[in-house]
């Protein structure tokens, strides 16, 4: 969980060395709110899936959604508001519709199964996962099972 503080991912970069086609990443969701960089995380990020396509995987998480990022209430800063900041609504808008395309797990050379925030309590198969249409702005997790 990243929430906006880009000194982590500089961090993180500095410790395990940038992106390569030898050095994958998967990021796990919560890359905005909280920290002022949600944008400036999100868009290198986004560099460098461009610039190595497969070595970025990126999960979202519940930061992602618009119901958690738009918060203005319980965030001091919020990605909405950063957005706000920033730009204008018509970016915070083209990040949002850009969170919902990206996948909500990842499993990892057919063995490791990777989510942001786990799962519900009953039992689930990744095929199940696979039904849940992630083009939602935020799946209702509590109801999909």
């Amino acid at each position: 969980d990243l929430h906006g503080q880009l000194e982590d991912l500089l961090h993180i970069f500095q410790l395990n060395g940038l992106p390569s086609p030898r050095n994958q990443y998967l990021f796990n969701g919560d890359w905005v709110d909280r920290g002022d960089c949600g944008v400036e995380i999100v868009l290198t990020i986004f560099a460098f899936k461009v610039l190595y396509p497969n070595a970025i995987f990126m999960n979202r998480g519940n930061h992602e959604a618009t119901d958690v990022n738009s918060d203005v209430d319980t965030y001091a800063m919020c990605f909405y508001k950063e957005c706000m900041q920033k730009y204008d609504r018509e970016i915070y808008d083209m990040f949002s519709e850009t969170f919902a395309a990206c996948p909500i797990a990842t499993v990892i050379n057919g063995k490791f199964f990777v989510v942001h925030g786990g799962l519900c309590h009953k039992p689930v198969k990744i095929s199940d996962i696979q039904k849940i249409d992630r083009f939602q702005m935020h799946p209702p997790y509590d109801t999909i099972f």
